[in-house]
């Protein structure tokens, strides 16, 4: 269980940092900004400032997914669909 765990968090990671470029960091206001993507295991949070940024993430996201063989799962989001 602990080895597929890791593959897992893994493969993430390599695909969260393909997709890193694809959108700019999000702005907070102040002069505080953070990295689009946010990860933990499995959980992933896109934050951008601009909405066609947040959809150029997600089109390059479902690209990245689809060359692994893995699909994201709608139902268990709170905000994809």
């Amino acid at each position: 269980m602990h080895n597929i765990t890791n593959t897992v968090v893994m493969a993430m990671e390599v695909i969260l940092k393909a997709a890193d470029g694809s959108a700019g960091p999000a702005n907070l206001g102040g002069g505080c900004s953070m990295p689009p993507l946010k990860a933990f295991m499995d959980n992933t949070t896109i934050i951008c400032s601009k909405e066609d940024e947040t959809r150029q993430m997600l089109t390059c996201l479902d690209v990245l997914m689809s060359w692994c063989k893995m699909e994201f799962k709608p139902k268990k989001s709170r905000s994809y669909q």
